[in-house]
């Protein structure tokens, strides 16, 4: 819809067949999704977008935050095909989780978001007055101090 309340364009679709603009029978196809990857069976079912959605390329290691999925020694087990252990550090993660959290319970200490700080203000969240701001000065601070990251690394 423009500014105005009028229709622009119609879309409509199925996320396995397709997305098409226009009215039916003439509207046009603008999107199918691509080909499955061989032996998608092995990967969910996935396509090949979603499989490559936690590749790690070598060239992303360095500018990418410490506290990125990807560094995940579970998510990189897992991206291996080494399902155990995958397993196994998945559990190992949660565990020191947990253990966090119930430390932080025990000493009253507050978790407060790091890099986005609430700007409703009592108000409801719109797309002129969103519920979270960039908190960058903070940001900033707890980056370079590094105290309030989580590594996976």
């Amino acid at each position: 819809m423009d500014q105005e309340g009028k229709v622009i364009h119609r879309l409509f679709g199925k996320w396995h067949e397709g997305l098409y603009c226009g009215v039916p029978p003439s509207a046009k196809c603008i999107w199918r999704p691509g080909s499955m990857p061989t032996d998608y069976e092995l990967y969910y079912g996935f396509t090949r977008f979603a499989i490559e959605l936690n590749e790690l390329c070598p060239e992303l290691k360095d500018v990418l935050p410490r506290t990125d999925a990807r560094f995940r020694p579970d998510q990189r087990h897992l991206e291996e095909g080494n399902l155990e252990i995958a397993a196994l550090e998945k559990q190992r993660i949660e565990d020191l989780q947990r253990t966090r959290r119930k430390w932080n319970e025990e000493n009253n200490v507050k978790q407060e978001p790091c890099f986005f700080s609430s700007a409703l203000g009592g108000k409801k969240a719109t797309e002129r007055n969103p519920s979270w701001r960039t908190n960058a000065a903070a940001a900033a601070r707890k980056t370079r101090r590094g105290s309030h990251t989580r590594s996976y690394r």
